[in-house]
């Protein structure tokens, strides 16, 4: 049986042996780099923003139950989770921010949506395929409760290009971050 787990190697096993195939794709680090990537972020106007832990907990949240998911995938003898594509998009103004994806979607592929914004509103998640997006997490508060992030999740249904939309419960000024990912 297979793991989800990062590949540990022992101290005996020099670097030159080790396949490329005993590294395990993961991710985490992806997760956790954009977490952190928003501690210090620069908003429209010249202001900054940090972000606290609680957006790094929301994310690792977040990933937890997406690995779950890919460890009942995986037990049952199913492919490991592969990075396919990512975009992103900000609206500094409006309620509602589209970002495409530059190539095709596969049917039976993980989006995964991560949301950053302005206020503490409620964020909605569709796509232009008709895939019915849940929260993983979220939504979380952080900047004395005034901003928010929350993560979003669906399996495609059919392939395609795909663009997915975000609707915010309440006009978004000065920003709202959308991260769309394909495994």
């Amino acid at each position: 049986m297979k793991r989800c787990e990062p590949y540990k190697r022992q101290a005996r096993v020099p670097v030159s042996e080790v396949r490329s195939h005993d590294v395990r794709p993961s991710v985490l680090p992806l997760y956790l780099h954009m977490a952190y990537q928003w501690q210090r972020r620069s908003i429209p106007g010249g202001a900054s923003r940090r972000f606290p832990t609680s957006s790094s907990r929301a994310a690792y949240t977040a990933l937890v139950l997406l690995v779950i998911c890919f460890l009942t995938s995986v037990a049952s003898g199913a492919a490991q989770p592969t990075f396919v594509q990512e975009r992103d998009s900000q609206i500094t103004f409006g309620s509602t921010s589209r970002t495409t994806f530059s190539a095709q979607t596969t049917a039976g592929n993980l989006f995964v949506v991560y949301l950053v914004w302005d206020n503490t509103s409620g964020a909605s998640v569709s796509d232009s395929l008709g895939n019915i997006y849940a929260s993983a997490i979220g939504p979380t508060r952080w900047s004395n409760n005034r901003n928010s992030v929350q993560t979003f999740y669906a399996i495609n249904r059919a392939s395609g290009m795909n663009t997915v939309t975000v609707n915010f419960s309440r006009r978004i000024q000065p920003f709202g971050i959308v991260y769309a990912h394909e495994y």
